[in-house]
């Protein structure tokens, strides 16, 4: 689930997997499921998220994370 801000009207949503919710204000951010769209995203914050970025494996070694 994301939660995100519109830096315009300063509305947050939660998202939800078939729902679409907008803000309603000029920049109309629009989140459903886990995507996000706006007229301008440099004016959306995303507060949290529970997407976790999948790390291919053998790209960094060991050494190279600490």
């Amino acid at each position: 689930m994301l939660v995100v801000r519109c830096k315009e009207c300063h509305m947050e949503i939660s998202s939800h997997p078939t729902k679409s919710q907008s803000c309603g204000c000029s920049n109309m951010m629009t989140v459903k499921g886990d995507s996000v769209t706006a007229v301008d995203l440099s004016r959306v914050v995303m507060i949290s998220s529970d997407v976790k970025k999948k790390q291919k494996d053998g790209v960094l070694s060991d050494s190279d994370l600490m």
